[in-house]
């Protein structure tokens, strides 16, 4: 038996501050992008003309030989197979660790490659191919007794496809302007210009790129990009001994290194990425829906994709740093559990792409997208007339919110701009408004982050059934939405949540909880003397 509970808090106009106490792969194919000189001189608050746009076809998302004499641990043939051939990820039981399997580590040339979370017990193994196969050492693994789970160390590609050029970033503002020879449809857009009335981001919140790496001395981003604290930069010590040597603006977790950008090429993705959250406002180039925030480069995808676990150490590596959003524009492999967990207990929203297949991910599930897991935010790729991008993925169930991710002008490196296509393109626009509701509410949880984006969409009949909340992502509402002080309420998925209410901005707070008869659910309320305060019980 399940009942579900709303409780709604009223506060009267004596309080100011009341506080309440209370988680089928896609690996994309990377084609030649066609670029084009933007000069066209568009409204100020939304694009400065390009500056310096490639004049002739690249690939922008794909590796680069430049890096042949540095050697990631993925091979040609790792990313043929999907996963890296002597290596598998493994959960141990409470209290069992790789000791624990007797003689099967020497017969099976088992041993510790990495711990990957200490906390969750999760560690990477390295084994004999001379001696096991993949199949044959996932069966004994799984069939023993000290193992919760194992499984391969799958390989993940960036989420992006290239199609036809663009002259204008019609995803801030769409105006029905010509693209390519076709007129947009006026109000497409994520409305960021009412979003920026109120905030442009705060330069305290920081959005992590997980993906290839970003051009931190790209003109529109390197007054943007993330500087840890006590950090000193070349010096070849760990300052801080978090293990990551000279980790000033991020990892290589590739590489493993601190070289968060190395590639024209190799990096252009995850610099496109970066561009569309927090391309600086500063007369030049392009402009970020996020303009104020900052970037913290995170790298795991190489030349030939990136693996679980260097997602895992990535996605780590910012919950250590307490950052909140992360943008996600890859996938591929199969079901992975230990990247399941580790996304779950991140303590952020988890921004993913998607994916790039046409597929409804609901019958043909595409990772991370398609975990099950309150904290994830998926999106499909719309275009400038608010349909559906041909290649995108979709899913009723598996995906949330729809975001322009087609014809998207964005930073790639050496000072350039250019276009591209795919659900890459789109997750960034929802994490640069992500970004901005938390500017506009810091102390929002996970929770009431994605309820936030959820439900201020703009309702399109090209999404209904396409995707969960039917709608584009829009900035100007999600900022400006009170969205926690509505029934049915945020959902809560964890232990506990807390919030603070004000007389005039926040009167109301509801949340809603499933709880199995027997359950308990505790609230506590504070304030100073004085205090008015109702709570209310519904069901």
């Amino acid at each position: 038996m399940k009942k579900s509970l709303s409780a709604l808090l009223g506060v009267s106009l004596l309080v100011f501050g009341l506080t309440l106490g209370a988680e089928s792969s896609y690996a994309e194919s990377s084609t030649n992008s066609n670029v084009k000189k933007a000069t066209q001189q568009l409204n100020p608050t939304i694009q400065i003309p390009a500056s310096k746009v490639k004049k002739k076809e690249k690939n922008l998302f794909s590796g680069s030989s430049k890096k042949e004499t540095r050697r990631g641990k993925i091979t040609e043939a790792d990313a043929k197979r999907g996963y890296i051939k002597d290596e598998i990820i493994v959960k141990f039981k409470t209290n069992k660790s790789l000791s624990s399997l007797g003689d099967k580590i020497k017969v099976k040339g088992l041993k510790l490659n990495k711990t990957l979370d200490k906390k969750l017990g999760i560690q990477t193994l390295k084994f004999d191919t001379n001696v096991s196969t993949m199949k044959e050492i996932l069966k004994v693994l799984n069939a023993s007794s000290a193992v919760e789970y194992a499984e391969p160390n799958y390989i993940y590609k960036p989420a992006a496809v290239s199609e036809p050029y663009y002259q204008y970033m019609w995803g801030l503002k769409n105006t029905g302007q010509y693209i390519d020879g076709a007129a947009g449809k006026k109000g497409i857009d994520i409305n960021a210009e009412s979003a920026w009335v109120k905030t442009k981001g705060s330069a305290s919140t920081t959005v992590a790129v997980i993906d290839t790496g970003v051009d931190i001395y790209h003109p529109d981003l390197k007054d943007n990009i993330w500087k840890k604290p006590g950090e000193i930069a070349g010096d070849g010590i760990d300052n801080d001994r978090n293990g990551y040597i000279d980790d000033v603006n991020g990892w290589d977790f590739y590489y493993d290194d601190d070289e968060v950008y190395y590639d024209e090429e190799y990096d252009a993705h995850g610099t496109h990425v970066a561009g569309t959250i927090g391309a600086k406002e500063n007369s030049t180039g392009v402009i970020g829906v996020a303009p104020n925030v900052k970037i913290m480069s995170l790298k795991f995808i190489g030349p030939d994709g990136g693996s679980t676990d260097g997602a895992i150490a990535a996605i780590n590596y910012a919950k250590s740093k307490g950052v909140k959003v992360s943008n996600n524009s890859w996938g591929g492999g199969e079901y992975s559990q230990a990247l399941y967990d580790v996304i779950k207990s991140s303590n952020s929203t988890f921004i993913a792409a998607a994916g790039n297949d046409g597929d409804n991910i609901d019958s043909y599930p595409a990772y991370p997208a398609a975990y099950d897991l309150p904290n994830i935010v998926s999106l499909a790729a719309i275009d400038n007339q608010g349909n559906l991008g041909d290649f995108s993925n979709y899913g009723s169930k598996n995906v949330d919110v729809a975001a322009p991710g087609v014809s998207v002008l964005s930073t790639i490196p050496e000072n350039s701009y250019a276009y591209g296509d795919g659900t890459s393109m789109a997750a960034p626009h929802v994490t640069g408004v992500a970004s901005l509701v938390l500017a506009a509410n810091p102390s929002f949880s996970s929770a009431q982050l994605k309820d936030t984006l959820m439900k201020s969409t703009t309702k399109l009949s090209s999404l209904t059934g396409k995707v969960a909340s039917g709608g584009l992502v829009n900035a100007g509402l999600a900022v400006s939405a009170d969205i926690d002080g509505e029934i049915p309420g945020v959902s809560l998925n964890g232990n506990s949540i807390s919030s603070t209410l004000n007389a005039s901005t926040d009167k109301d707070d509801v949340y809603s909880v499933k709880l199995t008869k027997g359950e308990k659910f505790t609230v506590s309320l504070s304030g100073a003397a004085g205090t008015d305060f109702d709570l209310y019980l519904y069901n």
